[in-house]
Order: C-alpha cells, then sequence, then structure tokens
C-alpha cells in the first residue's frame, strides 16, 4: 500500500510583442493498493519450514539437556570408582608391606633368598606407584564433576 501528493504552480505563457505569463496551481492526490491473488505456496512453505526449524531446536534443546544429565552421571561414577579405587590401593600396599617385612626376616633368617627379597621390593613400588595412579584419578574425577556441576573456580591473579 502506498500513498503520493503533488502540490505546486506552473506557469503558462507567450513570449515576444504581446507576451504574457499565468501561474496557476495545480496538485494531486493518489493511493495504491497492491493484493496478491496468488503468490504461490511460498507462504505456505516457509510456515512449514518454521515449524520444523522450531522442532529441531526443540530436539537439540533436548539432546543438550540430555548430555549433561549423563555427563553428571557419569561425572559422579567415576567419582565413586576413584574412591573404591584408592580403598583398594591401600589394602594392597598393606599387603606389600607386610609380604615385604615377612620376607626381610625371612631373608635375615636365611629362608628366603635375595631374589624373593628383590621381587617383595618390587611389588612394594608397583603398589606404591599404583597409588599415585589412582590419586591422580581421583583427583581427575573431582575436577570433572567439578566442571559438570559448574563448580570450577577461575583463579585470579
Amino acid at each position: 500500500m502506498g500513498a503520493y501528493g503533488v502540490y505546486g504552480t506552473t506557469g503558462y505563457g507567450n513570449t515576444g510583442a504581446n507576451s504574457f505569463f499565468n501561474f496557476h496551481p495545480i496538485g494531486y492526490v493518489g493511493a495504491q493498493l497492491s493484493i496478491p491473488l496468488f503468490n504461490g505456496t511460498i507462504t505456505k512453505h516457509k510456515i512449514v519450514q518454521k515449524k520444523i526449524d522450531i522442532q529441531k531446536t526443540n530436539i537439540q534443546k533436548e539432546l543438550v539437556s540430555e548430555k549433561s544429565k549423563l555427563d553428571l552421571i557419569n561425572a559422579e561414577m567415576q567419582y565413586t570408582l576413584a574412591n573404591q579405587n584408592i580403598a583398594t590401593v591401600n589394602d594392597q600396599i598393606k599387603l606389600a608391606k607386610k609380604i615385604y617385612n615377612n620376607t626381610v626376616l625371612q631373608n635375615k633368617q636365611g629362608m628366603a633368598t635375595i631374589t624373593d627379597l628383590l621381587l617383595a621390593d618390587n611389588s612394594l613400588r608397583e603398589a606404591q606407584q599404583n597409588y599415585i595412579v589412582a590419586m591422580v584419578n581421583l583427583r581427575k574425577a573431582e575436577l570433572e564433576y567439578k566442571r559438570v556441576t559448574g563448580n570450577l573456580m577461575a583463579i585470579k591473579n
């Protein structure tokens, strides 16, 4: 839809011996209205496309929500397993220490060889190394849990 208007003056006249020049006011207004009789099915297709876009966005929102829930469950499970692993590794260290101490006593009494003593020592060191790995895994699980729950604090300098 559009509107327009013009107002002004115009002049008519002759040149020469009998010259004259007369001014007359002039003006007009108008309006234009455009109504499409048929635009094909463009509008219908645009509406359908927008409905599909809304459905797609809702599905993506649900996927993000489900992924967040799954990440939280996974982080909780990893943390629980890491704690259980710490307890298991502690028990292994205690057992390795007992075996090492017994092997040292047996070696002093001549009942265990140096090879037995070295194997017991190696087992104790391996158990201690496993404890360090388990602690690192526990800290990783804690960080992942904090990341998923949004509790990581920024370090300010």
